[in-house]
């Protein structure tokens, strides 16, 4: 699952997610102003990240680059 959100609400620039619930991965970083297509996931976008809620997250790897 990919998780997109929109930080200053313009629509244009994201920060993104992504978490690999099969691998246990989780990597982020800045898309620029376009939402990145990272392997054809399922995207999710939200609006607010503390609306974000992943309860096992410290059992994900952390594979940003």
């Amino acid at each position: 699952m990919s998780i997109y959100y929109d930080y200053d609400n313009t629509g244009i620039q994201y920060d993104w997610i992504e978490i690999n619930q099969d691998n246990k991965t989780i990597r982020y970083g800045n898309s620029g102003i376009e939402i990145p297509d990272t392997h054809n996931l399922e995207c999710i976008h939200v609006n607010g990240l503390d609306r974000l809620i992943i309860t096992d997250i410290h059992q994900y790897k952390d594979i940003t680059s």
